[in-house]
């Protein structure tokens, strides 16, 4: 019981909520400092810090004497070392400010900053809450997960405007050593693609809208040849109607998958969960009295719901997923049941079904031949 009640959705809510609570007083801190021109924070907000670290290491001594395997070996362990790593952090920013003396106040004033930026890092904890908001959780995983492809994409971005920015660079140049110092396009184009670096500056912002790309061609259209401009018009042309909208559709895709896989995952916790309350002994099986007795619970509506299925059809699905047809379920058959329950049938699903008939259909057959004949 003392486990459930630490692990319980509202300690969770509450944690949460003192976690948002902290970064506002975080900014409100930074705020006052800057303003006032401050190198140590005022008291009050000293005696804020004081409080906020003090809860949340009464949240991970309540955490860890629950149960100290569920704390460092369990689900979510990782997130649990971190918000331990990050509770240091917090003492040692509370200690670092305590001891602030003004003669060491530079040093204390550079230390304390890079802690208090460590300390917002708390706020990535409330995504172990969010997960019950769907779409929430999808967004933050797909964020999280799309490093790989970002990094895919700024590589063929970089290529392409590197190969871009040479040849404008190199042509532009090409017509800068013929003019003077005072001609009309000689700062123009100095200013555009006077070097290699300043170039895919140059293309980069004309991609992206942080330059208009008529004002980039002017220069090139009057003062250069009409092959670079016809060349900057296909850069243009194609980084915005080809590059770009291939990328989106590489993240959309990505995105759509990410989201797949937090949903399963999501389900086949959220299952283990439910067979867990469900399981009224030790034995690690459930009855149709147990499940029929959580048929009331939002748990169980929330579940049929994920299978696609209505709680009314109960007493069947409890006969679908009792393979072995002994009256009771156990973890596994539960959570392959539920998972195979949802959505619509798979082409594995079909060609097994029909494996499935046609060996009965052997077996009545070869039953039909031996049987004696009637006389």
């Amino acid at each position: 019981i003392y486990e459930m009640v630490i692990y319980a959705w509202p300690l969770e809510y509450l944690v949460l909520t003192a976690i948002l609570i902290n970064a506002v007083i975080i900014g409100l801190e930074t705020d006052t400092m800057s303003r006032q021109l401050l190198t140590e924070p005022p008291n009050q907000f000293i005696i804020f810090g004081w409080a906020f670290c003090i809860f949340f290491t009464l949240e991970m001594v309540l955490k860890i004497s629950a149960n100290p395997n569920r704390f460092f070996k369990g689900l979510g362990w990782q997130m649990n070392i971190f918000d331990l790593s990050l509770v240091a952090l917090q003492w040692l920013d509370v200690f670092v400010t305590a001891s602030a003396t003004d003669d060491s106040s530079s040093t204390n004033f550079n230390v304390m900053r890079i802690v208090r930026m460590v300390r917002l890092v708390r706020i990535v904890r409330s995504y172990r809450v969010l997960r019950m908001l769907g779409e929430v959780r999808a967004i933050v995983w797909s964020v999280g997960t799309s490093f790989k492809p970002l990094l895919g994409a700024m590589l063929v971005l970089i290529g392409v405007i590197y190969l871009m920015a040479v040849y404008l660079v190199d042509t532009c140049n090409a017509y800068r050593v013929s003019m003077e110092s005072t001609d009309a396009g000689f700062q123009p184009l100095g200013n555009y693609f006077g070097s290699v670096g300043g170039g895919m500056l140059t293309l980069w912002q004309a991609m992206t809208g942080g330059l208009d790309w008529a004002s980039v061609m002017s220069p090139l259209l009057e003062h250069t040849s009409p092959i670079a401009v016809a060349i900057f018009l296909f850069y243009i042309a194609f980084s915005l109607l080809a590059l770009l909208n291939l990328i989106t559709g590489v993240f959309v895709e990505s995105a759509v998958k990410r989201g797949k896989e937090d949903k399963d995952n999501y389900l086949v916790q959220y299952v283990r969960g439910v067979f867990k309350k469900m399981e009224q002994t030790n034995a690690r099986v459930i009855t149709w009295e147990d499940f029929q007795a959580s048929l009331d619970t939002n748990e169980m509506k929330e579940l049929f719901k994920a299978i696609d299925l209505d709680i009314s059809e109960a007493h069947c699905v409890f006969k679908i997923l009792d393979l072995d047809d002994d009256g009771a379920l156990d973890a596994d058959e539960f959570l392959s049941g539920c998972l195979r329950l949802r959505g619509p049938a798979k082409t594995l699903d079909v060609l097994v079904l029909m494996r499935e008939i046609r060996s009965m259909q052997n077996q009545i057959m070869e039953q039909m031949e031996g049987a004696p004949p009637e006389e």
